[in-house]
């Protein structure tokens, strides 16, 4: 099987692409230490939607949104922490973690990266954060930089549309399949 088709493959068996259909979304959570807590922030504001979805999360950041807390509407006067235990956690982004996530996209398992990104200074491990950045935009997935974009793709319409379907480019088939003699 080659590379396109096994993409297609893994999308929700329609052929070419995938649909949201408002079913659960894998999404990957990443936020340089300089916008750390301002994705806290909109974790913590976007709490009801996300917690429907499956999420993923580099490292640090995934245990900062495990510790976040919010008024427990069960027990007035209370906090509960909605998101303890429900994060995969994968390694720090310098450390791998943004390589991991970029598999995961290449493999068709991620359909959102919500990538809080510091552009203020060069990373050490910025050709990591690039490539990351690169797969999200080569696949089409829904992708934000920043707290606005972040919000528009999470409520967006089109993500309990039937009739929307996020399109694999034919840029990675034809690539996929290239004839090099």
């Amino acid at each position: 099987m080659d590379v396109f088709a096994y993409l297609c493959s893994r999308c929700s068996g329609t052929g070419y692409g995938f649909n949201f259909n408002g079913s659960v979304m894998n999404i990957a959570l990443v936020a340089h230490d300089g916008r750390k807590q301002e994705l806290m922030s909109w974790v913590k504001y976007n709490q009801a939607i996300l917690s429907k979805h499956t999420l993923y999360a580099t490292g640090t950041t995934g245990r900062l949104i495990e510790e976040i807390t919010i008024d427990n509407p069960e027990v007035p006067g209370t906090l509960t922490r909605p998101f303890k235990g429900k994060v995969t956690k994968l390694l720090s982004g310098p450390l791998g973690g943004d390589q991991q996530i970029g598999a995961m996209i290449a493999e068709g398992k991620i359909q959102m990266l919500i990538f809080f990104c510091d552009n203020l200074i060069v990373q050490g491990h910025q050709n990591d954060v690039s490539a990351l950045t690169r797969l999200a935009a080569l696949y089409n997935i829904a992708f934000a930089t920043n707290r606005t974009t972040a919000d528009m793709l999470l409520t967006s319409s089109l993500m309990d549309n039937p009739d929307y379907k996020v399109q694999i480019p034919d840029c990675i088939a034809k690539y996929a399949n290239r004839d090099l003699q």
